[in-house]
């Protein structure tokens, strides 16, 4: 038993002194990682040149699009509804001269209400004006004569106020029963239909929505006020508010117009806002928008797409391409982003190349080659390598022996 012991561990002794001297025996170029073929080539990435130009100061943040005035629409008579005059979304005006054509306009007329039973009670009101205005001018007759009493004929004038009264009180009932539009926006789905009966100051008829101009109501960080209100008291601090997913050009611009008298203490964050002309009607009520207060503009930003940037563990940084060729991991301070821009407050200057595209295949010290629209014409080629003198990219270098595939992996 010890014997058999011996022996296998000799063999497997020796079977470890072979694998060694087969490893030592080996080419340089058949290790793992070693004789790459493309070992020592550049990188092909994509840059762009820092740039020192204007940039905004903005507050970025979210908000909530609010009418500019809501009215609910109910009776002030009670009565039979005859007709619906308008369609459920139809855009209503109040009427009046169109300040910009000088035109004057009729109100959208909204409901009509069975008036009949009020154009009676008119009526009757107009014929007890009639017999009390006789009987004034009787008394007033009688007085001048001395016919009369002094208490007659203030009972008769009396008499003569409580009909002209009830004359005007009628025919408001008679106007009350046809509804309009008492300001220009947008209606609402009717909530009901013709044939009903509806009662005096009851269930709402329709809701309207003043969305020309709109309003954005949104909060920023108590940080912010100190600044917000010294660019409100130097003049319009403007305001910018998109909807998320929009092209740029669907941007309103509006004007910020109201600051919270206090800061809300559980958020740490105060109120705000702005209203929008809205001539488009992009901006809709309950809708969720971007918002961003410019407060001043920077003159000399240094700025670099925001793709160059990256995250390490000790923070932001880019890979900043030298003269010779070679990636420079550079750790910079981001102050802010604009859209796809980042402007760098510390760590680049102008005219620095950084890289964009590529970054997950550099090392620090590596050599890299611009390819695509973004690369510089002044851009040296590192070694002569990734496009040629004419222009065209370099070919691939050959395999280390044939069959290889890039790499140095041995193919299948």
């Amino acid at each position: 038993m010890l014997t058999s012991l011996r022996v296998a561990a000799g063999a497997v002794l020796a079977a470890v002194v072979l694998l060694t001297a087969g490893a030592a025996r080996s080419p340089a170029g058949e290790g793992p990682g070693k004789g790459r073929p493309d070992a020592g080539a550049p990188v092909p990435v994509k840059a762009a040149v820092a740039e020192k130009k204007a940039m905004p100061v903005e507050i970025g943040t979210f908000g909530t699009v609010e009418a500019n005035a809501t009215v609910t629409i109910k009776p002030q008579v009670t009565g039979v509804i005859r007709e619906v005059l308008f369609r459920d979304g139809q855009a209503v005006t109040k009427g009046g001269k169109d300040s910009q054509t000088g035109e004057t306009t009729k109100p959208t007329p909204l409901f009509k209400i069975d008036d009949r039973p009020f154009q009676a009670e008119l009526d009757r009101a107009n014929a007890q004006l009639e017999n009390a205005q006789n009987e004034f001018n009787r008394q007033k007759e009688l007085t001048e004569s001395g016919g009369t009493t002094k208490s007659a004929m203030q009972q008769a004038d009396a008499n003569l106020k409580a009909a002209q009264a009830a004359v005007k009180s009628a025919a408001l009932n008679v106007e009350y029963c046809t509804i309009n539009s008492p300001i220009d926006g947008r209606a609402g789905a009717c909530l009901v239909d013709a044939g009903n009966l509806v009662k005096s100051g009851d269930a709402a008829l329709v809701v309207i929505n003043q969305i020309r101009p709109v309003q954005v109501s949104f909060s920023v960080p108590q940080q912010n006020l100190a600044e917000i209100r010294k660019r409100m008291a130097e003049g319009v601090l403007k305001a910018n508010a998109s909807i998320p997913g929009q092209p740029a050009p669907e941007t309103e611009t509006g004007e910020l117009t109201f600051v919270d008298n206090a800061v809300d203490r559980t958020t740490g964050t105060i109120r705000l806002t702005a209203v929008f002309d809205n001539q488009g009607e992009r901006l809709w009520p309950g809708q969720f928008v971007t918002v961003r207060i410019v407060l001043r503009s920077e003159p000399d930003a240094v700025v670099v797409p925001s793709a160059a940037v990256q995250n390490g563990q000790k923070g932001q940084y880019v890979f900043v391409i030298k003269d010779d060729g070679t990636a420079e991991n550079r750790p910079v301070t981001v102050d802010r982003e604009l859209g796809t821009e980042s402007v760098i407050s510390r760590g680049l200057a102008a005219g620095e190349r950084v890289v964009t595209d590529g970054q997950l295949r550099i090392l620090p010290g590596a050599k890299v080659s611009v390819v695509g629209k973004d690369a510089s014409p002044e851009m040296p080629k590192a070694g002569g390598a990734g496009k040629g003198e004419t222009g065209e990219p370099a070919k691939p270098a050959k395999s280390a022996k044939p069959g290889a595939r890039p790499g140095g992996v041995p193919g299948a």
